[in-house]
């Protein structure tokens, strides 16, 4: 699949804000795009976000 963008977001602890910036990328985004996740360790969830909205 080819996309017009990679939006990549680095992350550590953020499972309070990432789905609220997720959702709001896929409400403004008008082109194709693909989210490369970067966590840097997480202990909070976030890892486990991420592994399922990869799903």
């Amino acid at each position: 699949m080819d996309f017009d963008a990679s939006i990549i977001l680095c992350t550590v602890n953020e499972i309070e804000n990432l789905p609220k910036v997720v959702e709001k990328i896929e409400n403004i985004a008008k082109f194709n795009y693909q989210f490369v996740f970067v966590d840097d360790g997480s202990t909070d969830g976030t890892r486990e976000y991420i592994l399922n909205y990869c799903k």
